[in-house]
């Protein structure tokens, strides 16, 4: 479960383009983003983020599995939707 997390923590950073602002949306310090997303790099054994004091850029593999994890993330919200749609 912690590694989901670490990917959803990732979608943010990827479409925020920033640790700050990611951390600011996902509700969670800057220090502990920075953490998740080196946890889950470690974890698939890809760099997917290029980090500079100034910016965020995503590598090759970030660029490949945002878009993937996005369009993931959104098919499961859907069918959570679906569900509860149904039961209302």
């Amino acid at each position: 479960m912690e590694l989901l997390n670490d990917m959803a923590l990732f979608v943010e950073v990827a479409q925020a383009r920033s640790f700050r602002r990611a951390a600011d949306v996902a509700g969670v310090p800057s220090s502990t983003l920075s953490r998740r997303i080196s946890t889950l790099e470690k974890a698939i054994g890809l760099r997917l983020l290029h980090r500079t004091t100034r910016k965020v850029e995503l590598t090759e593999a970030g660029q490949s599995l945002a878009p993937q994890l996005t369009a993931g993330f959104n098919h499961i919200f859907d069918a959570v939707n679906t569900i509860l749609q149904e039961r209302s």
